[in-house]
């Protein structure tokens, strides 16, 4: 039923988006499609954006999560979770004795174990390097998978530029001699080696522009653009809710603006939602756009976006729900959102995967 109207939708979504034209990239989600009886498990779905038409990946009794594609778009690594113990349609971040990276060939459909931690610190891809490795985070320990391993410290962020070449890393502050702590920074580094780090400043929550010669970062109440080689700011603005924390930032396919995503109610399942606001370069102006847990902006005018929790009924009537978050996408020309999927669906971890 959930291809079906994807199916039809698909059709529908590019008449919707004549002007700002249908997407380009490989879109991957995490999805959970829940059932009534017996247990479910978070799988990888893919889709030709151009269609819309997901395909199940993996068919795993494991959780799989947190897909990134390799560089050359053959192989999408995941976080996998098995957990015997928990109760068949539950949703939440899982206490497991193993957490795991596997790998999918999209040539060969096989699933691979490539590597696995027994320490429950959390567990999140942050992408691939233009030699190879994996980018691993563990609590505060950047890793890489690759021939040559390496390991960072009191990471508190980090993200690949779109070359696979640099990294930009936001290392937790630390301790002076007098015992005052001293605020997060932000620096650049090799994604190769991990070394050849270079101070940047004061600033959180880095996104790399699309050519990679900007980066925009949030620091004290502002978004800041500063030039990934000169390391200099280029331009600063307040944001629009000061009381807000600043939370995400998503650059336009063409490079020319970007969404700030700040801290909005909590959805009740433990992952905020975001108020998403576009910033407007000649005039320094914000404009409200969507509320959204995870956005996707691959091309033209139209935002994939994970929408907000909900809670539905496994069955009519039934006093047991779960949380439900459906996958939509946003025409800004229109001002419109349709949703792609609906029902018993929980959608996440949202990212593209070349062509």
């Amino acid at each position: 039923m959930l291809h079906h109207l994807v199916r039809m939708k698909a059709g529908i979504l590019c008449w919707i988006l004549i002007g700002a034209g249908c997407l380009d990239a490989q879109v991957v989600v995490s999805r959970r499609d829940y059932a009534e009886r017996g247990r479910t498990f978070s799988q990888i779905w893919t889709a030709d954006s151009r269609t819309l038409n997901f395909r199940q990946l993996t068919h795993s009794a494991r959780d799989h999560s947190d897909p990134v594609c390799s560089r050359d778009a053959k192989l999408i690594y995941f976080v996998s979770d098995q957990d015997v113990e928990r109760s068949r349609n539950a949703y939440g971040d899982y206490h497991t004795d193993e957490r795991e990276v596997w790998t999918y060939d999209r040539q060969s459909g096989q699933e691979r174990l490539i590597w696995r931690t027994s320490r429950d610190l959390g567990l999140d891809l942050i992408g691939t390097a233009a030699n190879g490795g994996v980018l691993v985070r563990e609590g505060t320990e950047l890793r890489t998978l690759a021939q040559k391993p390496w390991v960072l410290y009191s990471v508190d962020d980090a993200v690949v530029s779109p070359d696979g070449r640099r990294l930009a890393l936001v290392m937790a502050g630390s301790s002076d001699q007098n015992g005052q702590t001293q605020d997060a920074r932000l620096f650049l580094a090799d994604a190769a080696t991990g070394q050849s780090r270079i101070e940047v400043g004061k600033y959180d929550a880095p996104a790399w522009s699309p050519d990679g010669t900007r980066i925009a970062a949030f620091s004290d109440g502002g978004l800041a653009i500063l030039g990934a080689t000169t390391r200099q700011e280029i331009e600063r603005v307040s944001l629009p809710k000061r009381d807000a924390p600043a939370q995400d930032i998503v650059w336009s396919p063409d490079g020319k603006s970007l969404l700030a995503g700040l801290y909005g109610e909590d959805g009740g399942a433990g992952d905020p939602q975001n108020d998403y606001f576009l910033l407007n370069p000649a005039t320094r102006s914000w404009t409200p756009e969507l509320t959204a847990r995870r956005l996707l902006w691959p091309q033209g005018e139209a935002i994939l976006h994970l929408q907000p929790f909900a809670t539905t009924p496994l069955a009519p009537a039934s006093p047991h729900s779960v949380w439900t978050s459906q996958l939509a996408v946003y025409d800004r020309a229109s001002r419109k959102v349709m949703a792609l999927t609906s029902g018993l669906v929980l959608n996440n971890y949202l990212s593209a995967c070349g062509q």
